[in-house]
């Protein structure tokens, strides 16, 4: 099981991972034989196992949720989130997997990407996301 998130996802450390050099990324890195990119990652996604993984964000809105829940501080006058729930960053496993696809179909199938900031939306390449929209 691939440790994409290098322990910064909801599970942390208490998760049982591969040992970091040991993932079983086969094929990242490589140029296949009609020279593009091939692999087979294996995400974890939650500790049951899944078939597939959340949409993205929701990882994160989870996590925010539990943090007000757990959130132990009190507001100082003007402070409206005392425990910085609203900006805590997770590994959130939708993001990175969506912007890790994206990436590779914008490359014609050249490129793998595994930076960190695909799982929070942070990489400085990446389109804005669209405005919310109503259904």
């Amino acid at each position: 099981i691939e440790n994409f998130s290098g322990g910064g996802d909801i599970w942390g450390s208490a998760q049982p991972r591969v040992e970091t050099g040991r993932e079983s990324r086969i094929g990242v890195g490589e140029v296949d034989a009609l020279g593009g990119a091939s692999a087979c990652v294996f995400p974890f996604s939650t500790p049951q196992g899944e078939h597939g993984f959340s949409y993205p964000g929701r990882v994160t809105r989870d996590f925010r949720d539990a943090c007000w829940r757990d959130c132990l501080e009190v507001a100082d006058e003007g402070d409206e989130d005392p425990c910085g729930c609203d900006a805590a960053e997770v590994f959130d496993l939708g993001h990175y997997l969506l912007n890790m696809v994206g990436g590779y179909l914008q490359s014609n199938g050249k490129t793998i990407d595994l930076r960190l900031c695909l799982a929070t939306n942070t990489c400085s390449d990446l389109p804005p996301p669209p405005p919310p929209r109503d259904f």
